[in-house]
């Protein structure tokens, strides 16, 4: 190795520990207050989850409301372009080169869409029995699935494609908070990446990764992404706050790898459902070993309570699911 190679090897080490560090803090410290998160769903999709024995990840640009993964580029244009400007596009050296480059991947509409195809999302509440989700979903008999939270991750689930990595994060409403967390990625990585030794060598230099060698450069531009994709993704209006939303993000990653993470050597199966008139593409996400870890399933308020649990434990028992908690909803509502 050379002193160039080593010395690209170092920066580009430095910025994996920072995303490194940032991930072990995010799971380790964030807590689902019921040991628990729920995923609502209509009738026809609970027998659908039990049957199949999968929940689906849908493509983010896909959802119900692809203004969700707008919002979240539009804050960190917003603090990019604030950087850019405190920083004119008259500076040459890496550090501008690099945010350049990622204001470009995720901020511009043309280099977006190959990312977005990658990006894929299953929805969760912190709560079970919500009037605003039911009214959502409970219009032709709403059910809310619960699922176990073991360590910032829902146990024994994983995404089908080896090559996916899924995250499970809490959603974050409030616009400085966003803003603050972006700049935050920003402020970390600048110190590492302005310096002389960097703005010589990341141009020039490869270096080893998961993925193969690649052009320093080049890396450092995709650490500096990941870390961002993982805090915009989790971003949400705050008209929304009432819905306690937490987001599992399924997505390829060259960092933090799970234990089935074959690097891209295994094809990828996508899977498609119409809806809305759309063609939706999504991912399957399967239990590591026999069936989905359900622990809970309430009906809503436009359903009898007494028939659902009947129906749905009959579904369940069929289909081998043992031990779950069957419950109504006491929400004096008809929907």
């Amino acid at each position: 190795m050379s002193a160039d190679e080593a010395a690209a090897a170092g920066i580009t080490g430095s910025l994996v520990r920072i995303s490194n560090e940032r991930h072990i803090d995010r799971v380790g410290t964030q807590v689902a207050p019921a040991g628990q998160l729920f995923h609502y769903t209509t009738a026809v999709g609970l027998k659908g989850i039990v049957e199949t024995n999968c929940l689906h990840a849908s493509g983010a640009y896909f959802l119900n409301d692809s203004s969700e993964v707008k919002y979240g580029r539009e804050v960190l244009n917003t603090v990019l372009e604030q950087w850019q400007l405190d920083n004119p596009e008259s500076r040459d050296d890496v550090v501008a080169e690099v945010l350049r480059d990622v204001h470009a991947s995720i901020c511009q509409e043309e280099r977006f869409e190959a990312l977005v195809r990658s990006i894929h999302l299953a929805c969760f509440c912190e709560r079970d029995n919500l009037l605003s989700q039911w009214r959502c979903y409970g219009q032709e008999g709403g059910y809310s699935i619960g699922f176990p939270v073991v360590a910032g991750a829902i146990r024994g689930l994983a995404p089908e494609p080896a090559s996916f990595t899924g995250l499970l994060v809490p959603v974050e409403y409030d616009r400085f908070k966003q803003a603050r967390r972006c700049k935050d990625v920003i402020d970390r990585v600048v110190p590492i990446l302005d310096d002389r030794v960097a703005d010589r060598v990341l141009r020039t230099a490869k270096v080893l990764t998961y993925h193969g060698v690649v052009l320093a450069f080049d890396y450092a531009v995709k650490i500096v992404e990941e870390m961002l994709l993982d805090e915009i993704l989790a971003f949400k209006d705050k008209a929304f706050e009432e819905e306690h939303e937490w987001r599992l993000i399924v997505r390829p990653r060259a960092l933090t790898l799970h234990a089935m993470d074959d690097r891209g050597k295994s094809p990828v199966v996508r899977h498609f459902r119409c809806s809305g008139g759309l063609i939706v593409p999504y991912l399957k996400l399967v239990p590591l070993n026999g069936k989905l870890p359900i622990v809970s399933v309430r009906s809503g308020p436009s359903v009898d309570s007494y028939r659902a649990q009947v129906s749905v434990r009959m579904l369940l028992e069929q289909h081998g699911f043992s031990g779950v908690e069957l419950l109504g909803s006491d929400i004096p509502v008809k929907l």
